[in-house]
C-alpha cells in the first residue's frame, strides 16, 4: 500500500503506533494530502492492536459527514495494517485555546460556538449510523477532547480520533470495567464503568464547550483522584460567572450538557447544535466559519503556512524515518492521526494504536523490570512490568551514554547522523563494561534467591560472554546499508535464538524462579536503539526529570554505590581512595540534574555544561582503571537523562521479552 504515498513526515510514535503525514500520488498529476496510520513492525504479535485499527477504519468508514474526519483506505504493508486518513489543514480545539491563552486572548463567543456546533453535527451523525442494512452501528466516540476536534483553516470543524470509540460488532472488545478516554473529558458514568450512549459524548463536548468559552480548564487538579472527584461531585461553575460577556442562553446550554444525570441532558446532540445555533445567531452559516477561519489565522497562521510549505515540498523519507530538521512531535497518549493536533494535549488512558500508550506527553519511557520481580504463569502473566530500583540506572546511564557520544557529531557534523551511524555508536559505546555490569546484577539478585554466589559466579560470566556476543551481531548488523541488513534480518533472528538457547541452558542447573527471572535479565541486557528519535523538547526534559529521574537517584543511591564498590574492587584498585575522589562528583552532578529540571530554559544549556564538566571529573578519578571496569562504573554511578540537543534512542529487546511488551522502549 505505502508505495502509492510519499512520507513527508512522522508526526507522533508510541509503544505500538506511528502516524505520518504523507502525499499520495496518481495519474495525470493527481496529488492530494493524507495522514497514515500503522503498526510498528515490533508488535507484529499483538492481534489486538491490529484490531483496533480496524475497529477505526470500520467505523469512520460507515460515517459520512463534512464533520467527521474520513478514511481514504485500509490495506497492508509487511502483512500489518494501515489507514490512510483525511488530513485536516488547520489545529486542533485544544491548541487553538491554549494559543489564546498564553495572549491573554479569550476565545470570541461566535468562534466557539461554531467549533461546538460543528463537532455536535458531526458526532450525532455517528450516534445515528447505520450498516448497509439499516441496523444501528450505537456508535460512541468516548474520547471527546479539544485536541480530537480538527479545526479546518477554512473555519470547518471535524470529529476525529475514533480509535477507542464503541460500537456495535468490533472485533477488538473492551475489557469489562475498563476505563477509557481522556480523564478530564469523561463522564461520570464513563468514569464508573457503566453502558455508554450519546449522552456520555455530549457531557464531554460540555467540557469543551465550558473550556473554549472561559479559557481555563474545568477540571483540573493535581492528580486523577482529584479529578475524578471533581468530576463526580464538585459544584460546577456557570461560565458566564468567569466571563460576562457569555450569553445567558449559551452559558445554561453549558450548563445542562453537564448535568450528572443523563437523562437530564439533552435529547440529542442535534438539538444541542439548533440551540446553539439559536442562542448565538451570527454563528450560522458562512458568517460563522468566516470567524474562525480568522481566528485559525490569527493564532497559528505562520505555523501553518510554514507546515504546507513542509508539505508541497513533499520530501520523501525512506524507511519512516524523519527527514533532518524534522521535528517529531512529543508522544501524546491519544492516538491522535491528524497534524492538527500540533500543540499541547491531555493525557489519555487509551489510545487506537497503542500509541504512546500510558505515558504523559512528551515523556520517554523504557522498560524496568527486576530480577528480584516475582513472575507467575509465564511470559504471558507479566503484562505491566513492576519498577526495579537496579535496572532503573542501567537503562537510564545507556541513554547518557548515547547522549555523550552522538552530541558531538550532531553538532560538528552540521546535521544529525545517519540513525544506523548513531546505532552502532552506541552499541561501541555501550558494550564495554555491559558484561561486568549483568555479572553484578546477576550475583547480587542471587542472594536475594538464597543462592550461594560461588555457584552462581560462573553462570554469570557465561551469560556476560553471551550478551558480549549479542551486541556485536548488532553492531556487526547495523554496520551495513540498508540492502545487506534486509537480507541479513532473518539470519540476526536466528543467531538471536540461539544466543538466547545458549543463555537458558547455562541457568538450566541454577533452575527455579531465578532461572527463569536471570533469563529475562540477560535479555534486557541485549538491547540496542530500533530508531532514533529528534531532542526532546526543554519542557517534557524537564518534567520528567522531576517526575522520573529525582526519585530514581533518590531510589537507587545506596544500591548503586553499594555495586560501584564491588566493582572497583574486582578492578584491585584502592577502593576507599577512588571513592573520595568520585563519589562527591556524583552528588554534585545528581544536584545539578534536578536544578537542570527546575531553572528557566534560557539557564539550561548552562547547567548542562556544568553536568558535562562534571562527568569529565567523574572519568579523570577513574584514570588508570581499565577501560571495561572504567565503563561499567560510569553506567552505574552516572544516572542519565534525557539532552534536549541529542537524538533519543527507542530499543527493541529479544523476542522473549517483546511477545510480553510489545513495543517496549
Amino acid at each position: 500500500m505505502l508505495e502509492r504515498y510519499t512520507i513527508i513526515e512522522r508526526m507522533a510514535v508510541g509503544g505500538m503506533g506511528e502516524v505520518f503525514l504523507a502525499r499520495q500520488r496518481g495519474v495525470g498529476g493527481f496529488a492530494r494530502t493524507v495522514v497514515l496510520k500503522k503498526l510498528l513492525p515490533d508488535v507484529e504479535g499483538s492481534d489486538d492492536a491490529a484490531r483496533r485499527l480496524l475497529d477505526e477504519a470500520r467505523i469512520v468508514a460507515a460515517l459520512s459527514h463534512e464533520n467527521v474526519v474520513s478514511i481514504i483506505e485500509v490495506g497492508t504493508e509487511d502483512e500489518l495494517p494501515v489507514m490512510a486518513l483525511e488530513y485536516v489543514h488547520g489545529e486542533n480545539a485544544g491548541t487553538l485555546r491554549n494559543k489564546a491563552a498564553k495572549r491573554s486572548l479569550p476565545m470570541p463567543i461566535v468562534v466557539a460556538a461554531r467549533i461546538v456546533c460543528d463537532a455536535a453535527r458531526g458526532l450525532h451523525h455517528a450516534h445515528e449510523a447505520v450498516d448497509v442494512e439499516g441496523r444501528p452501528l450505537r456508535i460512541v466516540h468516548r474520547d471527546i477532547a479539544p485536541k480530537n476536534l480538527f479545526v479546518r483553516v477554512d473555519g470547518v470543524t471535524k470529529v476525529g480520533d475514533f480509535g477507542i470509540a464503541a460500537a456495535e460488532q468490533r472485533l477488538a472488545k473492551t475489557a469489562t470495567g475498563a476505563v477509557t478516554g481522556t480523564l478530564s473529558y469523561m463522564s461520570p458514568e464513563q468514569l464508573a464503568s457503566r453502558p455508554l450512549g450519546p449522552a456520555s459524548d455530549q457531557w464531554s463536548l460540555g467540557v469543551v464547550l465550558w473550556e473554549l468559552l472561559t479559557g481555563q480548564r474545568l477540571f483540573k487538579a493535581d492528580g486523577p483522584a482529584e479529578v475524578i472527584g471533581l468530576i463526580t461531585e464538585a459544584r460546577l461553575r456557570s461560565p458566564r460567572r468567569i466571563r460576562l460577556d457569555c450569553p445567558k442562553e449559551l452559558s445554561d446550554i453549558a450548563k445542562q450538557m453537564l448535568q450528572r444525570d443523563p437523562e437530564r441532558r439533552f435529547p440529542d446532540l442535534d438539538v444541542v447544535a439548533n440551540a446553539i445555533e439559536g442562542a448565538v445567531p451570527e454563528c450560522v452559516g458562512t458568517a460563522g466559519r468566516a470567524a474562525v477561519a480568522a481566528f485559525v489565522e490569527q493564532m497559528a497562521g505562520p505555523e501553518l503556512r510554514e507546515r504546507m510549505r513542509r508539505i508541497e515540498e513533499g520530501a520523501e523519507v525512506t524507511n519512516f524515518t524523519p527527514r533532518p530538521g524534522t521535528k517529531v512531535k512529543p508522544v501524546s497518549s491519544s492516538s491522535s492521526a491528524a497534524p492538527a493536533a500540533h500543540g499541547r494535549g491531555e493525557a489519555s488512558s487509551s489510545s487506537s494504536t497503542g500509541l504512546a500508550e500510558g505515558t504523559s506527553p512528551g515523556t520517554r519511557t523504557v522498560p524496568e523490570r527486576g530480577l528480584a520481580q516475582a513472575r507467575q504463569g509465564g511470559a504471558a502473566a507479566v503484562t505491566s512490568p513492576a519498577p526495579s530500583r537496579r535496572w532503573i540506572p542501567l537503562v537510564a546511564a545507556a541513554v547518557l551514554v548515547v547522549v555523550v557520544a552522538v552530541v558531538g557529531a550532531v553538532v560538528f557534523a552540521g546535521g544529525a547522523p545517519d540513525p544506523n551511524t548513531l546505532t552502532v555508536r552506541y552499541l561501541e559505546e555501550a558494550r564495554p563494561g555491559r558484561a561486568l555490569v549483568l555479572r553484578e546484577e546477576l550475583l547480587e539478585d542471587a542472594v536475594e534467591y538464597k543462592l550461594d554466589p560461588a555457584r552462581v559466579d560462573p553462570v554469570a560470566v557465561t551469560l556476560a560472554g553471551l550478551c558480549n556476543e549479542r551486541l556485536d551481531v548488532l553492531r556487526t548488523h547495523h554496520g551495513h546499508d540498508e540492502r545487506v541488513r534486509a537480507a541479513d534480518r532473518a539470519a540476526v533472528a536466528e543467531k538471536e535464538r540461539l544466543l538466547q538457547e545458549k543463555a537458558r541452558a547455562a541457568l538450566a542447573p541454577l533452575g527455579g524462579d531465578y532461572a527463569v527471572a536471570a533469563l529475562d535479565m540477560w535479555a534486557e541486557e541485549c538491547w540496542a536503539p530500533i530508531r532514533w528519535l529528534e531532542p526532546t523538547p526543554a519542557p517534557d526534559v524537564q518534567a520528567a526529570i522531576k517526575t522520573r529521574i529525582v526519585p530514581q537517584i533518590e531510589d537507587t543511591a545506596a544500591w548503586r554505590e553499594a555495586v560501584v564498590r564491588r566493582l572497583l574492587r574486582r578492578a584491585g584498585v584502592d577502593v576507599d581512595a577512588v571513592m573520595a575522589k568520585l563519589w562527591p562528583v556524583v552528588k554534585e552532578r545528581e544536584g545539578l540534574i534536578a536544578r537542570y529540571g527546575s531553572v528557566p530554559p534560557s539557564q539550561m544549556p548552562s547547567v548542562q555544561a556544568g553536568i558535562k564538566d562534571l562527568e569529565a571529573r567523574g572519568h579523570a578519578a577513574l584514570k588508570g582503571l581499565a577501560p571495561d571496569f572504567e565503563n561499567a562504573v560510569v553506567q552505574i554511578a552516572f544516572i542519565g537523562f534525557d539532552d534536549v540537543d541529542a537524538p533519543v534512542p527507542l530499543f527493541s529487546y529479544l523476542p522473549s521479552v517483546q511477545a510480553r511488551e510489545p513495543g517496549a522502549r
